[in-house]
């Protein structure tokens, strides 16, 4: 017994009520027992709540309980309904009213043959109200539904049912489901019932079959099942549910062969191809025999395939042969033309189950009747026609979207592709230009600069003059610049070969590189980084000449780790907050003799490796530079 026994036990005396439910405990069967120690008091429980089972001693205070079995079976016709008694000639006549069971008193064996009974009827009881539930569920359904006897003969089924299998009703009552079904489809169907009745968790389970109406061809369908239990956990039924899947098999296959044109449309080299490949799908795929697609005039021939919606003329790309045959040669559409030009303009799709219903239709005298009609964004209309009513159903629909989102993604991939293609031609010319430059700071400048700054010490040496020392210090700034702008040139090209960078000793590294005056550096447990260390060493060494510059000559530069990078941070006066975005470019400086590179080339190597670098400030108010977006290495 899954559940407790709804018990009412009904006697004059509490004691037997009680000795009762007693023996119910002692045999392992649950009770929820409630008492009434009358026939009226018996109908007052029964209206207050649901019961399972009435078990009744024979003699009651002012009737006897065939009385109270009368008035139940009239409210209750379902509801099981036991005598216990040890008048021997009251047994017969209960059993004869037709009570569900009758046992004399007697021992303890009788007070246990008691509790089975009920428990048997109660069982029975059950499982009935459970098949009358099903069966009018069967009854009432709109899907094809049955109900099968533990031996699989249909003992319910519904109207649905029978036009599914092409059988009478009546006929079909009574029959083994294996009349119905390609060979073995049964076999299966009762292995997928055992193991639902195994698994606690599952109640019900679906599976693929083969009907086998006896005057039809046979069809793929899917059958939900269901077993029905008794109490005690057996099988006594199943329940179930068939649908025909033939429509969405078909349905599977097409979109089978669609990713397969998916993955020709991926490969096209180019726009004109891809529509090529798209309007071939419509016509071997999605049996569409009239298809094309339209475009701005010069779109695919542009190989560029960006219509950007200014087009004024729509022209045909590709269309099937049986387009050609039903319209001869495609026609251009002008601005404002025809449902080809609405749909290009709107954006939204147009099905027509009858052309004639729309006032802007192109040709009013065209043989079509049905027309189909997918935007593909600003790249075009795909357009598939009929000269049926209402040809196209849900699924032509579609599956004529899913083509042709595929084809606009297509499209946008060549697109994309080829933008790329002619961007890295850029990068390279311009890479080609900056190494040309380089070359003429690196060799064409340097070379008569350092003769010049050679002549000057000379000059300084053999001359007094006021003058000079002016002029050695603008050539050695001179040289600064170069190097920096040499420097700056170099830093937005490729990052070099990258490595495992200790940036904490880097750091402390680049410190003694330059002239840091007396300035402190303190660095923090930083963790390593991939990075090319030479343009590396380059950030950290201008950030320190940065904070030296103007932070003074005495202040305290700091390195640290952050989540996803680190910062560099100074004592100083800090930036202000509207000029934080601009100190990152080029020329940009407040010192005297500053270059404005340094930050910028900064800035450059920074996002050369995909790196992001702000402008804040520090805990002391000082200029703080936090470079972030860094992977860790493992």
């Amino acid at each position: 017994m899954s559940d407790a026994v709804r018990l009412l036990a009904v006697a004059d005396d509490d004691d037997a009520r009680e000795r009762l439910v007693a023996f119910f405990e002692r045999d392992g069967i649950p009770v929820d027992p409630a008492a009434a120690g009358s026939a009226e008091a018996a109908h007052r429980r029964l209206d207050g709540g649901e019961f399972d089972c009435v078990v009744s001693e024979y003699q009651l205070a002012e009737t006897d309980c065939l009385a109270l079995f009368e008035g139940v079976r009239r409210e209750y016709p379902s509801l099981p309904f036991v005598v216990f008694t040890d008048d021997e000639s009251a047994l017969a006549d209960a059993l004869e009213r037709g009570v569900t069971g009758a046992v004399p008193k007697g021992g303890d064996e009788r007070y246990r043959l008691l509790a089975h009974r009920v428990e048997t009827a109660v069982d029975r009881a059950r499982t009935e109200r459970r098949r009358r539930r099903y069966e009018t569920l069967v009854e009432t359904a709109g899907d094809a539904m049955y109900v099968l006897d533990a031996d699989g003969h249909i003992i319910a089924a519904n109207d649905e049912l029978a036009d599914l299998l092409g059988a009478d009703r009546e006929a079909a009552l009574g029959t083994h489901v294996q009349q119905f079904l390609a060979a073995g489809d049964f076999e299966r169907g009762t292995d997928v019932v055992v193991e639902t009745m195994g698994d606690p968790d599952r109640d019900a389970a679906t599976y693929e079959v083969t009907v086998t109406p006896p005057d039809d061809e046979p069809f793929p369908a899917e059958a939900s099942v269901a077993p029905i239990r008794d109490e005690r956990g057996d099988h006594r039924a199943t329940a179930g549910v068939v649908r025909d899947i033939d429509e969405r098999k078909e349905r599977e296959r097409r979109l089978g062969a669609l990713h397969d044109t998916t993955r020709l449309l991926v490969d096209a080299d180019d726009v004109e191809a891809a529509v090529g490949i798209a309007v071939d799908a419509a016509e071997t795929v999605l049996e569409l025999d009239a298809a094309g697609f339209y475009a701005p005039e010069g779109w695919a021939a542009s190989g560029d395939g960006d219509g950007e919606g200014d087009a004024e003329t729509l022209a045909p790309v590709a269309v099937t042969d049986g387009a050609r045959e039903l319209f001869g040669d495609p026609p251009l559409i002008e601005r404002g033309e025809g449902l080809v030009w609405r749909v290009y303009e709107s954006g939204d799709p147009i099905f027509a189950g009858d052309i004639r219903e729309y006032p802007s239709v192109y040709d009013p005298e065209t043989p079509v009747r049905s027309e189909l009609l997918v935007p593909a964004g600003d790249h075009g209309v795909f357009m598939a026609a009929s000269t049926e009513p209402d040809d196209f159903d849900r699924t032509d629909r579609d599956l004529a979207r899913v083509l042709v989102a595929n084809l606009a993604r297509a499209v946008d991939i060549v697109i994309r592709e080829r933008r790329l293609r002619e961007r890295e031609r850029q990068l390279r010319r311009e890479n080609e230009r900056l190494e040309e430059f380089a070359r003429i700071v690196s060799h064409d400048l340097q070379n008569p600069l350092m003769v010049a700054q050679g002549r000057a010490s000379a000059a300084i040496e053999d001359c007094d003059s006021e003058h000079l020392p002016y002029v050695e210090r603008s050539l050695d700034r001179m040289e600064r610049i170069i190097d920096d702008t040499l420097t700056l040139a170099r830093a937005g090209m490729t990052v070099g070969e990258t490595e495992r960078v200790a940036v904490d000793r880097l750091a402390e590294k680049c410190w003694s590189a330059i002239d840091t005056a007396e300035a402190e550096l303190r660095v923090g447990d930083v963790p390593p980084v991939d990075a090319d260390p030479d343009r590396l060493r380059h950030v950290f060494e201008n950030l320190y000449r940065n904070a030296v510059e103007h932070a003074g000559p005495n202040a305290t530069v700091r390195v640290g780790p952050l989540a996803a990078g680190f910062f560099v941070e100074d004592t100083g006066p800090g930036i202000p907050p509207d000029r934080r975005e601009d100190v990152f470019e080029p020329g940009h400086t407040t010192a005297e003799d500053g270059t404005g590179f340094g930050l910028a080339i900064v800035a450059d190597i920074v996002e050369a490796h995909g790196w992001t670098i702000d402008a804040t400030e520090s805990d002391d108010g000082g200029a703080r530079f936090e470079v972030t977006g860094i992977e860790r290495p493992d």
